[in-house]
Parts: C-alpha cells; sequence; structure tokens
C-alpha cells in the first residue's frame, strides 16, 4: 500500500470512528426514549464494539458521504447479500484466513454480483484499518481479474462478435500505437506465448533460485519467458519458451528505451487486463486477454494444416485442456 492510499484509508477510519459513535449514541437514545447524558455517552463510547458480527461494515458505509445515494443503496446491497452468504459469519476473520473468496466464488451469483461483492468487501476492509499480507492481496488481485476474465469471455460469447485473426489484430495495433510501443510488444507476446495475466515478468541474465516469480531471462540472440506463476499452476508445470528472434530484438530495444536494468520488472509489477482492454477501445477492439486466446485457438482450427497434434500442444503452452479449446472458438473475419 502505497503512502497516499495508507493517509486515505488512516483518515477514513478517524472519520469513521468518530460517526460510530455517533451512531451508537443515536441509537441508544432513541431505545431508551431519551437523551443520554454525557457520563453515559462516555461509557458507551468506552464499549462501543459491535454487538452483532460485520456491523462495524454496515456502520462505516453508514457513516460516508457518497456522491449519491444509488451508490451507498448499491454498497448496503452488497454488503447484505454478502452477509447472509457468510451465515453472519465474521467477515474479517473469513479474510484473515483465506476463507472469504472460496465462499464467493462457489456462490450461485452472477460474475458480476461476485466481483462486486469482492471489490466492496476488500475495499472496506482496508478503509476499517486492517492489512492484508502480500499472500492474501495477491490471492484477492487473481480471483478479481479471473473474474475479469470470465466476465469478458460470456460478454463477447453473448455478443457473438466476429474476431479479426492475430495477424490482423497485430498489423492494426503496429498502425495505431507503432513498433516500438508496449501495446505491439504485448501483441507479438500473445501471439507466441497465448498464457492469461501472466506477463508480470523481472528481467533477469541467470535462471533464478526464486520459482514464486516469472522472469524474463535475456540472452545475446533470443530471450526466455519463464513462467512459475499462473492460474493452472497445480495441474502443469512451469512454462519456459524461447521467443523469436524479431521479438527478442524489439525487447532489447523497447528494454533500452525505458532504462531498464536486470531486476526491474518489463511492464511493472501490474496485471495487465485493464490496460490491454482500454488500450484495444482505441482502436475498435472489443476485449482484452481473453480475445487474445480465442483468436490464437480461432487461428489454429482454422487453419488446414494444422493437426490434431497441433492443438494438444497448444493446449499444452496455453495451460489448459485439449476439450476446453471449443469453448474459445468464434466467428472470424474473411
Amino acid at each position: 500500500m502505497d503512502n497516499d492510499k495508507q493517509r486515505d484509508n488512516e483518515k477514513s477510519k478517524r472519520y469513521y470512528d468518530k460517526k460510530r459513535d455517533d451512531i451508537a449514541i443515536k441509537r441508544k437514545e432513541k431505545r431508551i426514549g431519551r437523551p443520554l447524558t454525557e457520563q453515559e455517552k462516555e461509557n458507551l463510547i468506552k464499549k462501543n464494539i459491535p454487538t452483532e458480527t460485520n456491523n462495524e461494515y454496515f456502520d462505516f458505509i453508514n457513516s460516508q458521504d457518497f456522491t449519491s445515494e444509488q451508490t451507498k443503496k448499491k454498497y448496503l446491497e452488497d454488503m447484505k447479500r454478502l452477509n447472509k452468504l457468510v451465515s453472519s459469519l465474521s467477515i474479517t476473520n473469513l479474510i484473515q484466513t483465506n476463507k472469504l473468496i472460496p465462499i464467493i466464488k462457489n456462490s450461485p451469483y452472477s460474475l458480476n454480483t461476485k466481483k462486486d461483492m469482492l471489490v466492496i468487501v476488500y475495499s472496506l476492509y482496508k478503509k476499517l484499518g486492517y492489512e492484508l499480507s502480500s499472500e492474501l492481496f495477491e490471492e484477492k488481485q487473481g480471483y478479481f481479474y479471473d473474474l475479469v476474465d470470465m466476465i469478458e469471455c460470456e460478454q463477447l460469447e453473448k455478443r457473438n462478435e466476429i474476431i479479426p485473426n492475430f495477424n490482423e489484430y497485430m498489423d492494426k495495433v503496429k498502425n495505431y500505437f507503432g513498433e516500438n510501443s508496449k501495446m505491439y510488444l504485448l501483441a507479438l507476446l500473445y501471439n507466441e506465448l497465448t498464457i492469461r495475466d501472466d506477463f508480470q515478468l523481472i528481467l533477469t541474465n541467470t535462471y533464478p533460485s526464486d520459482k514464486t516469480k516469472n522472469y524474463l531471462k535475456l540472452n545475446p540472440l533470443k530471450h526466455t519467458i519463464l513462467i512459475n506463476k499462473f492460474k493452472t499452476e497445480k495441474k502443469y508445470s512451469p512454462i519456459e519458451e524461447i521467443l523469436s528472434k524479431k521479438l527478442s530484438v524489439l525487447i532489447t530495444k523497447y528494454i533500452q528505451d525505458n532504462n531498464l536494468q536486470n531486476g526491474d520488472y518489463l511492464f511493472d509489477n501490474k496485471l495487465l487486463s485493464g490496460y490491454i482492454l482500454q488500450e484495444n477501445k482505441k482502436i475498435g477492439i472489443n476485449g482484452g486477454i481473453c480475445l487474445f486466446r480465442q483468436m490464437k485457438i480461432t487461428d489454429i482450427y482454422n487453419n488446414p494444416t494444422m493437426k490434431r497434434y497441433d492443438k494438444i500442444k497448444l493446449a499444452e503452452i496455453m495451460k489448459h485442456s485439449y476439450n476446453i479449446q471449443q469453448n474459445y472458438i468464434r466467428t472470424q473475419l474473411k
């Protein structure tokens, strides 16, 4: 958490603490039908701990000034839904023991509702002053972008849009953003290695001993991608892929142009889904990483020279089952 966010959360927490006391006093006065004395107020504030599980989340929402009542209503509705889902168990404890995400994941709600609940509850958790370990943060972020990816795929399927082939897409990106752009580099990367949102790559000159991160191993002629951390890592072995000379040359230039050093991230330590979705809109393309996977699989299945072996090999590279590929096939532009 950066300093600005930490200060904002601390400020929100102080504001909430003050408002929580006011809310508690008003509730007590309404209950007993008279104003509290100063001594009674002081005694109440001292023991002002929520008596019902997860009250602090609802009290915090009620203590905030939202830009619209509709936003506040949305927060309350999602929290009520989540509170019912966890059977009124402590949401804070569930987050800290990494048990909340499986509950949300296995719930009957739509993908968008799951995403909204996830975003709101973790935002409130931090604003209430609780700390989230790096491991739990990564788990939350991973599930969030899984949801984004699934929502994107679901929307593309509903729209039944005609998609370009990968070469047409790369030409479009190159013409709009330029050959030395981040987007063109990403397009080339995803064409050669069509994985998920796993290109959080640390630059290295050697094979690293830390197998919990993803790397770009720099070589004189052709660079190598080392993917240790990915969605289906428990089912599949790590990825080690040698890139083409053309792509390696462009990566080297990108590294030089951006003054990157050994140990730096090629694209920063951030997930790329949101960035790709946003940039694709500029060239009239709807979709992000899910679209990359659709284009790659459809290209292979539409190519008469590709055999069953090629399709199985692609499934191995993409780290999913051969049978699931049918779900990604789309109609392409002629």
